[in-house]
């Protein structure tokens, strides 16, 4: 289009910008008279956008280093700048595309319906083929970021994947490992017998006994080593004391069959606490890695350098979005699942979610789940 410009001597006096900015204007009106018949199409003003990225970019560093009065910095960044320009004045000087204005809606749309040889928003300027689309409104458009290319974008989003994946593994593990603790603590207690049948069946006293002899039998008789599980006996004893008296049962003693003086509900009262100071560690640790997670992803999203803030912005709320929403609902959920009915143990799911105990959404998967998913919200 250059050589055209020159060729024709057109606006031999202006500027460069200026000679091609009235002669796209001259060009687009003539357009705009063969598709409407008249002579009343007019172009308000035509704005453009360069290959300028990197220019930008610096004279921002520039003013970083102009702040902090790094004066050497700013010395050594002013002669790369002006060597630059030297070296790329012309392809700075080029125009990457036009943002033209139209004073009339009804030539705006003879432009949008335009096509040439039958390909749909072509139009012909100095007898070469160009597009013409709609154009976002100039406050929405991100200038510096419109010669980026589309390759370099696409890496970077890959990266932004990847850096969400990784983050979300870190999660995924420190649950897995949660969730393996909980097991550890609250596993070896059977609560396979619903607690108020036992009431029915003992007294409170014998009941006490039952517990005391159990704790012998657990801790201090080798239960423990055979890997075997605690009876319902200790946990719906210790239960019933708790509503009772709170806490502190966890110090008071019973008596057992051979008429020791045991602390019965000590250890399960310290294994709930554990459970709980657990659950409480990874709802924390779920609002922490969201805050990370929108505090990564709003800097690795503007590192994509999308041509317009709407892009930007839907951009990072999906991706805010999903990243967290994976991280507090999905992984959670996951972990605290048993596909054992649905692959037989065998399968992938429950390989790679190998901790879980829940086969439905049980009274206990509320307790224990949602629970925590609720806490996580309320942080």
């Amino acid at each position: 289009m250059r050589d055209a410009i020159y060729q024709e001597s057109f606006a031999y006096y202006e500027s460069d910008g200026m000679k091609l900015k009235l002669y796209i204007t001259r060009e687009l009106e003539k357009i705009l008279k063969e598709k409407s018949g008249d002579d009343e199409g007019r172009i308000a003003d035509i704005n453009f956008a360069y290959y300028n990225s990197w220019l930008l970019d610096s004279l921002r560093t520039r003013g970083d280093l102009i702040k902090y009065q790094q004066w050497e910095d700013l010395n050594k960044l002013n002669v790369e700048i002006t060597e630059k320009i030297r070296e790329n004045m012309e392809e700075i000087t080029t125009p990457k595309c036009a943002f033209v204005s139209i004073e009339s809606e009804t030539y705006y749309n003879h432009l949008c319906d335009i096509d040439t040889d039958g390909e749909k928003g072509k139009i012909i300027l100095a007898g070469m083929k160009s597009s013409v689309k709609e154009a976002p409104e100039p406050t929405n458009v991100i200038w510096e970021n419109r010669d980026f290319d589309k390759n370099i974008r696409w890496s970077k989003f890959i990266l932004v994947c990847i850096a969400v994946i990784f983050v979300l593994f870190l999660t995924f593990m420190a649950t897995v490992k949660a969730k393996a603790m909980t097991n550890d603590l609250i596993g070896k207690y059977d609560d396979s017998i619903n607690c108020n049948e036992m009431s029915h069946m003992y007294s409170k006293q014998q009941l006490s006994q039952l517990a005391a002899d159990e704790w012998v039998d657990y801790y201090q008789n080798g239960g423990d080593d055979s890997g075997r599980q605690i009876s319902p006996t200790l946990s719906c004893f210790c239960t019933g004391e708790y509503m009772e008296q709170g806490n502190d049962a966890a110090e008071n003693t019973y008596t057992s069959t051979e008429g020791k003086q045991i602390k019965t509900c000590s250890e399960i009262f310290s294994d709930r606490a554990g459970v709980g100071m657990i659950a409480m560690c990874v709802s924390f640790l779920i609002v922490g890695v969201n805050f990370a997670l929108k505090v990564i992803l709003v800097d690795l999203i503007k590192s994509l350098r999308l041509k317009t803030v709407t892009l930007e912005t839907v951009y990072t709320m999906i991706t805010i979005f999903v990243g967290q929403f994976i991280n507090t609902a999905v992984l959670i959920v996951l972990n605290n699942a048993s596909f054992k009915d649905f692959d037989g143990g065998n399968g992938p799911l429950s390989l790679i979610f190998f901790v879980g105990t829940e086969t439905d959404f049980t009274v206990t998967w509320y307790k224990v789940v949602g629970t925590t998913i609720m806490r996580t919200m309320t942080s």
